[in-house]
């Protein structure tokens, strides 16, 4: 396996929370593991490695369809700061790099793409920052802060950054998925 696939190897499967989701109830899988969530349609397998010093890939279509496990292959990225990391009303950084608070390891994904802004009542908005790829919300694009404002999720929402297609969950939601497939 090659370095950017073993660097990222920590993220998390959908299967990763079975036991949090069977040993706690919503309120607590919440405190755990954060508010909402992007799950991405695919295993790692399925994301680019972007050539040795390149900056953003661009892209175009896809390829063939691996066999296909959504406990193991439907990879869960929490939309939530990193641990440390400032108060809740600082945006939660999305992007290619370490040291984003939302880390998608694909080559169409800038170093740092977008960011989500938490509202008082709770609502994410999706925020672009000129990325070469663009972010999008069900085939909308989503403006660059110089644009126009950021753009606000609804539960189920189809989000791409660059070339990677994910479903925004929020707590509940992801709680009951995890739930399905944990039989």
């Amino acid at each position: 396996m090659s370095g950017f696939a073993t660097e990222y190897m920590h993220i998390n499967c959908l299967g990763d929370y079975t036991a949090d989701c069977a040993n706690s109830d919503l309120s607590l899988f919440t405190q755990m593991h954060g508010e909402a969530f992007l799950i991405h349609h695919g295993s790692l397998r399925k994301l680019q490695e972007p050539p040795a010093g390149a900056s953003t890939l661009a892209f175009e279509g896809g390829g063939a369809k691996p066999e296909f496990y959504p406990r193991e292959d439907f990879l869960v990225f929490p939309v939530k700061h990193r641990t440390g990391r400032g108060p809740s009303t600082d945006p939660i950084w999305v992007g290619r790099e370490e040291n984003n608070d939302v880390v998608v390891p694909d080559g169409s994904v800038s170093s740092v793409h977008a960011y989500f802004v938490v509202g008082k009542d709770g609502t994410y908005a999706l925020q672009d920052l000129g990325s070469k790829n663009g972010s999008f919300i069900e085939s909308q694009r989503v403006p660059s802060k110089d644009e126009g404002s950021a753009v606000e999720l609804k539960v189920v929402s189809r989000v791409r950054f660059g070339s990677v297609m994910m479903t925004f969950l929020l707590a509940r939601d992801f709680f009951d998925l995890v739930n399905t497939f944990s039989v």
